[in-house]
């Protein structure tokens, strides 16, 4: 009977399986996740494409909370807002 040299022959096998494959629920999870990524990119370079003018579509306002504690009067603090550029106020009058 003949022996044959396993040493020098190299067994070519299929790959296994994945042990842990992906679950029905989070290939969903998955891919709206990235299908709303995509949308969202889509939808900030349309905007962007849109705004020609050159101005922000956002206007701001400034909390007066934030200058409370400096004893203006309420005509004081709507020039200070202006003065800052805000082009409105929220106000906040203590309790």
């Amino acid at each position: 009977m003949r022996r044959i040299n396993r040493t020098n022959h190299k067994l070519i096998t299929m790959p296994e399986p994945q042990t842990n494959p992906m679950s029905r629920r989070d290939l969903l999870k998955t891919t709206s996740v990235a299908t709303a990524g995509l949308l969202a990119g889509s939808a900030t370079a349309r905007a962007k494409s849109k705004r020609t003018n050159g101005a922000d579509p956002f206007r701001y306002c400034l909390n007066m909370s934030t200058i409370r504690g400096q004893n203006l009067s309420v005509t004081e603090e709507i020039d200070v807002a202006a003065k800052a550029g805000y082009s409105g106020i929220e106000p906040w009058w203590a309790s």
